[in-house]
């Protein structure tokens, strides 16, 4: 069984395991187990967003963003409470709803202030948070490509191209999804 483990503050933690389909909210202060929620596939990544932080999705709730086999989804809850993460037992699903693609190599999503960037179908999509809406969508020429990080203005993703031939590092513009530059993959 592999666990992976994800810090969202010096308060909070969680463990999502890659096998058992599940994501475990636990206290870092008392190692009490705060909270199992379940996937509907194996986990491959969340990403813990507390309250107030300067790219928290609302101001006074914690958001957890997972992606598994098949979809992206966001789970928030009150951070105001008397315990110091918040009131967990009522943990929400919104209706963010991603479909990923099941022929990348890695389901991948990158937060950027209140916007999350994905992959679907060889293109990098940008989806706001709080409204849900698709802000920005610009094609690539390549249909599996994992999104490494972002910033201000760029993305830099991983191309991989038949069995790692051609693979590449490549930067995106993010305003406008023009493609900046490459760099070839060492093998």
């Amino acid at each position: 069984m592999s666990w992976l483990l994800v810090l969202m503050s010096d308060k909070l933690m969680a463990l999502f395991c890659l096998c058992c389909r599940t994501i475990k909210l636990w206290c870092l202060g008392s190692g009490q187990l705060l909270e199992t929620l379940p996937a509907s596939g194996s986990v491959a990544q969340v990403t813990l967003v507390p309250a107030g932080s300067h790219n928290s999705v609302y101001e006074v709730r914690n958001a957890l963003l997972a992606a598994d086999q098949s979809s992206i989804s966001l789970y928030s809850w009150p951070a105001e409470n008397k315990s110091v993460y918040g009131d967990v037992s009522i943990i929400q699903t919104a209706d963010l709803y991603i479909p990923v693609d099941k022929k990348v190599s890695m389901r991948k999503f990158l937060v950027q202030g209140r916007h999350i960037m994905y992959v679907q179908n060889g293109a990098i999509v940008m989806q706001d948070l709080l409204s849900l809406a698709q802000v920005k969508c610009f094609r690539t020429d390549c249909k599996d490509m994992v999104l490494l990080a972002s910033g201000a203005r760029y993305v830099l993703a991983a191309m991989w191209e038949s069995c790692l031939r051609n693979s590449k590092l490549a930067i995106f513009d993010s305003s406008d999804g023009q493609l900046v530059g490459t760099y070839p993959m060492p093998l």
